[in-house]
């Protein structure tokens, strides 16, 4: 065997330590040239949206946060100003999203979109353009939006139709209640919130709203006590009299009205009785029976004097029996009872039925006296007898053939005071024969008025603004001033008067009265104990006026002295209708009443009057 073959093993030769140092170097540096290469790619893929990327269609990859959202704000615009369409049951609105607090939020849309990641599946992702879709945010203003659909609500909402029972010409007619629906307003934000804008169009969430009534406690109440009500004619008869009134069906539905109420048992309809015309159709056709008392008074004789009148006992139907009668038959308390009570508060002129439980369940209210018996629908009732207030006996005690004071006053006469002078005759016809009782009040005006030509009244001289001018009724002052002095004398209380604006010198000066209906009136009343009657007539030229009665006292005039003078100015007037008339002082004056008892002065009246001066007026056309 070679040598060679037994040469020691070669034992390998170690690298220097530097050689090893230096591999080590540029690993490092070369890890750290990568390192630092990711890190910058990935800072700068950070501050990019991912590569095809999207938000409702829109494609927003590569670009910047700020960029995308301005992308966004641009393409998607039109989302945040389309109207949302609300829909209930048929019906439609509009909502303005602006207005529904609804707006676009691109800020939470973009949040996490983009950003720094060092995960190499999101850094593959922004190379390779395997980006996703994005769901938009919203931001919803929830306050906001509720108001804005309590608003909608008002054009979305249907109101139930409430039913109805009218009674007509005999028969009642019937309308069923109809229910409504309303939205929930918080269940249809909540279902905007979740679908808008995606969504524009949406069903609200609603509600039914059942009618106050039922179908079911209309047709008790119809079947109850409308239709019964109308069934047959209510007769009432008067016992021992040949008369009777009818009161038809069609008459009964005038009377009956229907009403919607609340009751115990819940709402209910309620017949309402118009008593006031009940009673008008009964004391129409029972006329013939029913006859008014009529108070003992008196009155002015053919023979001019005082007579007394008797009264006259009255006869009368218990008007109060045939309505609870009447009622009865309707079932008008009965079915008030049965809803628990009568469901509002009546009046003296109806009563009323409400629906309740039902009549099986009827109290018997309101029940008829003993003066009132039925049978069916027939009212049988008796007459009582009314006394009159003042009897033969009380009238008797007056005095009214007594004259408590007679008063004349003398007006011009001749060619141009005729129609002066049947204004005169005309307001004593209405004055003669009047009566006032004790404690009561005499009204010249209204015994005169109206001051129309219908009335018998004509064109004749009136004052007007310290003028003589033509007006209807000229005259009449006269007969005021006549009143006046009468019952100045009398001795009765005197309430108001007015004497003229300037002096007339065919009057008591301070001792007369002008008259205008609706403006200045005359008035007196009877103090006394008795009536008084009043007499009145013209004589030659002459009103002669009497008042009969009791008189209280004696009556005794004081007159002052004119005070204060003012002379007058004189005109002349060319006008067609021009009235002449003499110049006359103002002045002032006063006079006073002394009531005077057993010699004794009971009360003194005084009474201050200022005339104006009337100009002299002289007619030149």
């Amino acid at each position: 065997m070679s040598e060679d073959l037994h040469d020691p093993p070669r034992v390998p030769q170690e690298r220097p330590r530097g050689e090893w140092r230096g591999i080590v170097v540029r690993l490092g540096v070369a890890m750290i040239v990568l390192v630092g290469g990711y890190i910058g790619l990935a800072y700068y893929l950070g501050e990019r949206v991912p590569s095809g990327t999207t938000v409702e269609g829109v494609d927003i990859g590569t670009l910047s946060e700020e960029s995308a959202s301005t992308v966004l704000d641009d393409k998607l615009a039109d989302m945040a100003t389309e109207p949302v369409v609300l829909e209930l049951d048929g019906e439609e609105t509009r909502l303005d999203p602006a207005d529904a607090g609804l707006t676009l939020d691109f800020e939470r849309t973009l949040s996490g979109v983009a950003g720094v990641s060092f995960d190499p599946r999101n850094m593959w992702a922004h190379l390779t353009g395997d980006g996703r879709d994005v769901d938009l945010a919203t931001s919803v203003d929830r306050a906001a939006l509720e108001a804005a659909l309590t608003s909608a609500a008002e054009d979305l909402d249907r109101d139930p139709v409430q039913g109805s029972v009218v009674l007509s010409r005999g028969e009642v007619r019937v309308s069923p209640p109809e229910g409504g629906v309303s939205m929930e307003v918080s269940d249809t934000a909540e279902q905007i919130e979740q679908k808008w804008p995606q969504s524009t169009e949406m069903t609200v969430a609603s509600a039914p709203v059942a009618a106050d009534l039922s179908a079911e406690r209309v047709d008790e109440f119809v079947g109850d006590y409308a239709e019964p009500a109308l069934s047959d004619p209510i007769v009432i008869k008067v016992e021992d009299e040949d008369a009777t009134a009818t009161i038809t069906p069609n008459q009964l539905s005038r009377l009956l009205s229907v009403e919607q109420v609340d009751a115990e048992g819940g709402p209910g309809l309620q017949l309402v009785l118009d008593d006031a015309g009940l009673s008008e159709i009964v004391d129409g056709a029972l006329v013939d029976v029913e006859q008014s008392a009529q108070d003992a008074s008196v009155r002015l004789g053919d023979n001019g004097r005082p007579v007394l009148v008797d009264a006259v006992v009255g006869a009368e139907v218990d008007e109060e029996a045939v309505l609870a009668g009447v009622r009865q038959i309707l079932k008008v308390d009965q079915s008030a009872a049965a809803a628990g009570g009568d469901a509002r508060e009546s009046t003296s002129d109806e009563s009323s039925a409400t629906t309740g439980p039902g009549p099986e369940d009827a109290a018997q209210t309101g029940s008829p006296d003993d003066s009132v018996s039925m049978e069916g629908r027939t009212i049988t009732v008796t007459t009582s007898e009314v006394k009159p207030e003042i009897s033969d006996k009380q009238a008797a005690q007056w005095d009214v053939d007594s004259v408590m004071a007679e008063f004349r006053s003398e007006f011009p006469t001749g060619e141009e005071n005729v129609d002066r002078t049947e204004n005169i005759r005309v307001g004593l016809r209405y004055v003669n024969g009047s009566v006032v009782m004790p404690g009561a009040s005499f009204s010249l005006a209204d015994t005169l008025a109206p001051i129309s030509p219908d009335r018998g009244y004509v064109e004749a001289g009136v004052i007007a603004d310290g003028r003589l001018v033509k007006g209807i009724g000229g005259g009449l002052s006269q007969v005021s001033t006549t009143l006046l002095n009468t019952a100045w004398f009398s001795g009765v209380e005197l309430n108001s008067f007015t004497p003229h604006s300037y002096y007339i010198s065919r009057y008591p000066v301070g001792r007369e009265a002008t008259i205008s209906v609706g403006a200045i009136d005359n008035v007196w009343s009877n103090d006394t104990r008795s009536p008084v009657v009043i007499q009145t007539f013209i004589e030659g030229n002459e009103i002669v006026m009497r008042f009969f009665g009791d008189r209280q006292y004696t009556v005794e005039t004081r007159t002052g002295e004119r005070r204060k003078i003012t002379e007058p100015d004189t005109k002349t007037d060319d006008s067609e209708d021009c009235l002449t008339q003499g110049a006359v002082d103002g002045f002032s004056i006063t006079v006073a009443r002394d009531l005077i008892k057993a010699g004794d002065v009971v009360r003194t009246d005084e009474y201050t009057t200022t005339y104006q001066p009337s100009p002299g007026v002289t007619c030149t056309g």
